[in-house]
């Protein structure tokens, strides 16, 4: 009776050494099929840090969303720069716009709407002085807009 109960014993451990085994062998096939699918590639090189790239050097693949966001930077930065460089828009009344010309009215137009697009880069960067210059800059927009549509046009004359 001891030794069948030894036997029964020892039975049993063996196959709860089997059944880990066994789950041992599953996880690690897991793993192995989790490692190779392509959704658990993208996660490993999402958790790259971006530093680190940097520091290789690498540029990351052309579609890639690192190349991407370094390309949006990259022209963010020329176009602040070109914004810090060009002066800021004399903004001039209605009167003064009236007696402009409609040539002189529309490229007054791209240049206030220029100067809002740096305006914008550049409190998005977090660069602006003088907040208050958008709100100016739109509205001179606005009014060179309105005097721009009341003019008589062409075939009127």
């Amino acid at each position: 009776m001891v030794k069948s109960i030894g036997k029964i014993l020892s039975r049993t451990r063996r196959q709860q050494s089997e059944v880990e085994s066994e789950k041992s062998k599953k996880a690690s096939t897991q793993a192995a099929r989790a490692e190779a699918s392509p959704k658990a590639k993208a996660r490993a090189k999402a958790k790259v840090p971006q530093e680190a790239a940097a520091a290789r050097g690498s540029r990351g693949k052309k579609g890639s969303v690192e190349a991407k966001g370094a390309a949006k930077a990259k022209s963010k930065l020329k176009l602040a720069k070109a914004g810090a460089k060009a002066a800021p828009v004399a903004l001039r009344r209605a009167a003064e716009l009236r007696a402009s010309s409609a040539g002189e009215l529309v490229e007054e137009l791209k240049s206030l709407r220029h100067e809002m697009l740096v305006l914008r880069f550049t409190k998005a960067q977090g660069g602006l002085e003088d907040s208050s210059r958008i709100r100016k800059v739109r509205r001179a927009v606005a009014r060179t807009k309105t005097i721009l549509s009341n003019l008589p046009s062409a075939e009127n004359r």
